[in-house]
């Protein structure tokens, strides 16, 4: 019964290892199971616990007709760790545990007639013992609840991410329409321009990363995602703020139902104290001008209200305030000022304002404007400034 199909198997695959086991149910009869590897990979033995602070060498060699090696390490807190390898069959890297506990996951790809593929894939746990055993999630049986599905996949990688000690994602119900859209174009056979979609619903973001998948279930993609170093990097990023999860039911090419998953991490400014901001851009300026030995600045009330009508207005315009309506706010400081120069906008960090080169003009009196708002390139939160600097008659 078995040597058929264990020749069979052997003839198609490079290092067939296999193995069996029997189980007796009655006087004339015995289950038989059959499981049948292709060694793909041969690794020196490799301790699945390490030390904090510790490290361990990755060693080994590429069987039958694999070549060109790939290690892919993810760390605890699940950064990405590619050593360069050299082409040909042998591959060798380090292991390391730093302070923290927690699982590092290790990857090995090669090519293989042109294409590329995972070879290996196992955990090593860093201070901290492995499991005793692991929850096998069962395939829905009834239709899935796409929406409850999209939160528990969010808060499994959130759950992750706390577990290592980072602070968890916000979920963007924005985000989640482009994730939701994406997901039922890759399940229709359609691209999604995920950067043109984000800005649509105002979502600007420097740093977009992207998980995508095919599963049944929110546990089985986690499953999946968790146990590749590169998608468990995306998500574990401390880089990104915000996310959502998007998914779109389907059928597989049997016709069995299935989800298209797509996860999509983005990151956005905070939240900031504008009075803040406000003092220590004051400080920043007064430093400029010593610097530069003008003058220095006094504060006018009236220079101060019409900075801060005026930075509003810009941030409630999204960085698009029309002439008539900045002529209209700056029309009570015309007579009382001989000249007042005006250095306005948005910028990453708002205290580079003070390097403006009008910042050092030979002028007496200022006023400062700071205000959030949302912005075509910087995000929702992007910090608008305006400082007007003049001269009284």
């Amino acid at each position: 019964m078995l040597l058929d199909p264990l020749t069979k198997v052997a003839q198609s695959i490079s290092q067939p290892r296999y193995g069996v086991a029997t189980q007796r149910l009655g006087r004339d009869s015995s289950k038989l199971v059959l499981l049948v590897q292709d060694q793909s990979v041969d690794i020196e033995p490799v301790p699945k616990r390490l030390a904090l602070n510790s490290s361990a060498p990755l060693k080994g060699q590429l069987a039958g007709s694999y070549e060109n090696p790939q290690v892919l390490l993810s760390n605890a807190v699940g950064e990405l760790e590619t050593p360069k390898m050299p082409p040909g069959k042998t591959f060798q890297a380090e292991l390391k545990c730093g302070d923290r506990p927690g699982r590092m996951q290790v990857e090995i790809r090669a090519e293989q007639q042109g294409a590329e593929g995972v070879v290996a894939d196992f955990p090593v746990y860093c201070g901290t013992e492995p499991p005793t055993s692991v929850a096998i999630a069962k395939p829905p049986t009834g239709p899935v609840d796409v929406a409850s599905e999209e939160k528990k996949l969010f808060e499994l990688l959130n759950a992750e991410r706390t577990s290592a000690g980072l602070p968890p994602l916000t979920w963007d119900d924005a985000v989640a329409g482009v994730a939701r859209a994406d997901a039922e174009g890759r399940r229709d056979g359609k691209q999604v321009d995920l950067v043109q979609a984000l800005k649509q619903v105002e979502v600007a973001s420097p740093l977009i990363v992207q998980n995508p998948a095919q599963a049944r279930s929110a546990d089985e993609a986690h499953a999946r995602f968790s146990t590749s170093p590169r998608h468990r990097a995306n998500y574990m990023s401390s880089a990104v703020t915000q996310g959502a999860v998007g998914m779109a039911a389907g059928s597989d090419p049997s016709g069995r139902s299935t989800l298209f998953i797509s996860e999509l991490f983005v990151k956005q400014l905070p939240p900031i104290n504008t009075e803040e901001v406000r003092q220590k851009l004051r400080s920043a300026i007064a430093r400029k001008r010593k610097d530069a030995r003008a003058a220095a600045l006094k504060s006018d009330p009236l220079l101060e209200d019409v900075a801060q009508k005026y930075v509003q207005a810009l941030a409630d315009a999204k960085g698009n305030l029309p002439k008539a309506r900045q002529d209209e706010i700056l029309a009570p400081v015309r007579k009382p000022f001989l000249t007042v120069n005006v250095i306005s906008g948005a910028k990453n960090e708002p205290l580079d304002f003070a390097e403006e080169p009008g910042i050092i003009a030979s002028l007496k009196v200022y006023g400062i404007g700071v205000a959030q708002g949302a912005h075509a390139q910087l995000g929702k939160n992007a910090t608008y400034v305006t400082v007007l600097m003049g001269t009284r008659r």
